[in-house]
């Protein structure tokens, strides 16, 4: 994919992401880095340029959070790229979509939710070859195998923060941050926090070179981009 014409609208720590090759992509980083509007880029580009692809992106939340939080932070790395013209949007499912490719929205609960839904749209002939999973530091690494073992799956993206959990530990900063391969599959990790994100206005940057918290995770994780706990 030539993402040339496109660079002066990417933060640049971002572009090797756009290029990457690997199986297993990890987007870690702090808040307002720029994570997870780059990676929707991302899928808005591949969308374009890549034949048949079929994206799901899933959050873990309450009903609802996919249509006032994932979907409108899609339709603006369309139109920040300048291409929201070349999608149609549908409310149910919450779809975006440009000819035969398209991106699928959905929260959910529990893991079923996710099996149901696929299940749901295999039905309409629908099998997706990218899953993206934001706040992935909610996911296990069991539902990672369940979702990654799709035998058409191409390649799965995890976006989060780098949070631990309440006993210190990640299976994501374990095993997949910073690593070559998973089982065998090749990974790319890029971090990132509020310091590369270019396009971030002066006082959203203001505040978070401001940020003093009694909460040293809360601190280390949203400014620094650091691995800790949050109390």
């Amino acid at each position: 994919m030539n993402i040339n014409q496109y660079e002066d609208k990417i933060n640049k720590k971002f572009l090797p992401l756009f290029k990457a090759k690997e199986e297993i992509l990890v987007s870690v980083g702090g808040a307002a880095s720029g994570k997870t509007i780059s990676v929707f880029q991302k899928a808005i580009l591949d969308a374009i340029n890549i034949p048949e692809y079929k994206c799901l992106v899933v959050k873990k939340g309450k009903a609802g959070v996919s249509k006032v939080s994932t979907w409108p932070s899609l339709l603006m790395a369309a139109e920040i790229l300048g291409v929201k013209g070349q999608f149609d949007t549908n409310i149910i499912p919450l779809t975006i979509q440009a000819g035969n490719n398209i991106i699928d929205c959905m929260e959910y609960k529990t893991f079923s939710d996710i099996r149901n839904y696929l299940n749901c749209r295999r039905v309409g002939c629908v099998i997706f070859n990218h899953v993206i999973v934001e706040d992935a530091h909610t996911l296990t690494e069991a539902e990672f195998a369940v979702l990654f073992a799709g035998r058409n799956l191409r390649q799965i993206t995890l976006v989060l923060n780098p949070i631990l959990d309440k006993d210190e530990k990640s299976w994501i900063k374990a095993k997949l941050y910073n690593q070559a391969s998973y089982f065998g599959n090749s990974v790319f990790t890029v971090h990132s926090t509020y310091k590369d994100n270019e396009f971030l206005d002066e006082n959203h940057k203001s505040s978070l070179d401001n940020m003093g918290s009694l909460n040293t995770g809360y601190e280390s994780v949203y400014k620094f981009g650091d691995w800790a706990a949050i109390n």
